[in-house]
């Protein structure tokens, strides 16, 4: 799952998108509306992190008209606003998932992304499986036949959008996209290390979910034990 933080804060941004990645969670920054604007175009974020005071505007009223384009990515709110009920309540009934104020504690943050994640909804269930394999959605945990599986966090982008694409393929330029932000460099074998990786560890951990490349398309993480029947 990639995020995107609308932040203009350089020291703000650089510090909640360094706590993101640590926890597993990549994500993308921008400082203004215009380039959140363009980079919800591009790209489906699975959350949203959205300040309020913005060179251009303020970032509930963007939330707002997402809404109302009937996009429903969670979203949350970040406000250096006066510290009250009331515009809480404003901010959560204006399509806010959640509110937070600044300074904002970045493990606080990535507690609260977590609670988003677990929350129940019909599109993203709380933990996806494959064979013997179990991803738990919300803590990004890996359970290979009842046992914990240690993943490396590049890894574990990459393991989180092959278990949710659920039998079907993906290919490079979506693991590309989803597992590194705007700004990091990526050589045309950092994919490729990664899939080496996450496929050492899977056989390693006795996982009956193999990691197969189709040549030419992408990667698909399938059932070994269904797969040939």
């Amino acid at each position: 799952m990639k995020i995107l933080l609308v932040e203009d804060e350089a020291a703000v941004s650089v510090a909640l998108v360094n706590a993101l990645g640590r926890s597993g969670f990549p994500a993308d920054h921008v400082a203004t509306l215009e380039e959140a604007d363009a980079a919800v175009r591009v790209y489906d974020y699975g959350l949203l992190i959205l300040d309020r005071m913005l060179p251009d505007g303020d970032g509930l009223d963007f939330l707002a008209g997402l809404r109302r384009g009937r996009k429903a990515t969670p979203a949350i709110v970040i406000s250096s606003v006066c510290r009250s009920v009331a515009e809480r309540i404003s901010g959560l009934d204006g399509g806010a998932d959640d509110y937070l104020y600044k300074p904002v504690d970045p493990a606080e943050l990535i507690a609260r992304v977590r609670a988003l994640m677990r929350r129940p909804a019909e599109l993203a269930p709380t933990s996806l499986s494959i064979g013997n394999l179990v991803f738990d959605c919300a803590d990004r945990s890996v359970m290979v036949a009842g046992s914990p599986l240690p993943v490396a966090r590049r890894e574990l982008g990459l393991l989180d959008q092959l278990v949710r694409a659920r039998g079907r393929v993906v290919s490079r330029d979506s693991i590309e996209a989803q597992s590194y932000g705007f700004h990091e460099d990526v050589t045309f074998s950092a994919i490729d290390v990664s899939v080496h990786r996450l496929r050492k560890a899977l056989l390693a951990a006795g996982s009956t979910a193999e990691l197969v490349t189709i040549r030419g398309v992408g990667y698909i993480l399938r059932d070994r034990d269904t797969a040939h029947v």
